[in-house]
């Protein structure tokens, strides 16, 4: 068993998290087969930080569709039998957002291949992540890969919310 090392602030509350090769019976003969020499602590805080950046790829691209939808609304107007022509600065914001909607798309896309590949291995990794890009089979892709890691840190003690396992707790 791999234990956390002792700080001031530790608490007794923590040690109801598991840290143990042997939580995980699969992961840890992978491990060993894999050559892989991070400690079970590594992996599981590596799993969780990715996730919480996979988690905030996905709030942030929520939040572009809700800022396109509305900037759409404001270039449309009231329901008219003529479309009106958007000005030059609704045009930029429109812009704008769909390059911030790429630019968060290839984030997610990267952030789920570097959670894959902590979780199935480098090659699933990159083959996962650029399949994320894939409307549809994208969004398959990111509930597989999301409920994989959170099986994980669930086997190691954590408990995992809405948002991804509590930072704080590891």
């Amino acid at each position: 068993m791999i234990d956390a090392p002792a700080t001031e602030n530790d608490d007794d509350d923590d040690d109801w998290i598991r840290w143990d090769d042997d939580a995980d019976p699969d992961a840890a003969a992978e491990n060993r087969r894999s050559g892989s020499h991070r400690s079970s602590k590594e992996s599981v805080r590596t799993i969780a930080r990715r996730q919480k950046a996979v988690i905030l790829c996905i709030v942030v691209n929520l939040l572009c569709g809700v800022a396109f939808a509305v900037a759409m609304a404001a270039v449309e107007g009231p329901a008219r039998q003529e479309p009106d022509v958007p000005s030059t600065e609704q045009t930029i914001v429109l812009i704008g957002i769909l390059f911030a909607s790429v630019a968060i798309a290839a984030a997610n896309a990267y952030f789920v291949g570097r959670l894959a590949a902590e979780l199935y291995g480098t090659s699933a990794g990159i083959v996962l992540g650029a399949c994320s890009l894939l409307g549809c089979i994208g969004s398959i892709i990111l509930l597989v890969v999301n409920q994989a890691a959170t099986s994980r840190l669930q086997a190691a003690g954590l408990r995992v919310g809405l948002l991804g396992a509590k930072m704080s707790r590891l």
